[in-house]
């Protein structure tokens, strides 16, 4: 009893905080595509709500699967299964098996890829921001950013396929590691030139203009510094479980997840026309009522 009660507790919270995270980057999305005309920095804040929505509808359906991993044949380590062993047709009992690990992979791949998207999209957003404050009369090209972003991904999908053939799945935890920190550099010098530009050279700049753009700086160091914390979490908790050959996916699903919904939370916190939106939206709904 007190087992079944401990399973159904670790999924009960990805649940909870995959529908904290699907509203608030659902009321995200619905403020950012209500934007005219809307500015690069909003772009990008707004692929990056779409990012975590997909992980908060799908990271929570991928646990239910591995804690009820009798539902996928009797599988009895769902959570190291790849697509090399489902394309061997090994643990298989039967074609509707076979599809429901086909689905769990296809939910587990998308939600990977997702989580290394929103690290790129992070990152490009740090990137554009330090360079709109040291060369502030330098426009980025939009087509060429997201013909950018379009390869990153395409090279994130590529990488996970191959990866996950391997025979070795602590080759792929190690190369991930390796690429998020990667990430993790660039955040962290991006957002110390940007920090120094504004503090010691902005005195060309009006006292208005400063602020505006200390805010929006800090507000992208805040979300680095998330993506940054979580998924140092996640990534060296899963390097440790590879190499003890565990199941458990208890903290890994929580530091991603955390990540997804923290981000809404801080636009929210960081940008008062959203919250005005928020108000209205709320006082609106109660008035229908």
């Amino acid at each position: 009893m007190a087992n079944t009660t401990h399973e159904y507790f670790l999924i009960l919270i990805p649940i909870a905080l995959g529908i904290i995270g699907t509203i608030l980057n659902s009321f995200a999305l619905i403020y950012f595509f209500g934007i005219p005309a809307a500015k690069l920095p909003d772009r990008l804040l707004t692929l990056l709500a779409i990012t975590d929505l997909i992980i908060c509808l799908l990271h929570p359906v991928t646990n239910i699967l591995v804690a009820q991993q009798s539902s996928c044949g009797n599988h009895d380590n769902l959570s190291n299964f790849s697509w090399k062993k489902l394309a061997a047709d090994e643990h298989v009992l039967g074609i509707s098996d076979k599809m429901c690990l086909a689905g769990y992979l296809l939910a587990i791949t998308i939600v990977a890829l997702s989580i290394g998207y929103s690290g790129f999209i992070t990152m490009t957003l740090s990137v554009v921001r330090t360079i709109a404050i040291v060369w502030p009369f330098y426009r980025v090209q939009k087509s060429v950013l997201y013909a950018s972003l379009a390869t990153m991904y395409l090279l994130s999908f590529l990488l996970y396929v191959l990866l996950g053939f391997t025979e070795n799945s602590l080759v792929f935890a190690k190369v991930s590691f390796i690429i998020f920190l990667v990430l993790c550099v660039i955040l962290g010098a991006s957002s110390a030139i940007s920090i120094y530009r504004l503090h010691f050279s902005s005195k060309s700049l009006s006292e208005e203009r400063r602020q505006e753009n200390t805010r929006a700086a800090t507000t992208v160091a805040i979300l680095s510094a998330i993506f940054c914390v979580t998924n140092t979490v996640a990534w060296l908790f899963n390097i440790i479980r590879t190499k003890n050959n565990s199941s458990s996916l208890t903290i890994l699903i929580y530091a991603f997840l955390l990540n997804s919904v923290l981000n809404p939370v801080v636009y929210i916190v960081r940008k008062e026309k959203m919250r005005v939106s928020l108000a209205t939206k709320i006082r609106s709904a109660f008035s229908l009522n």
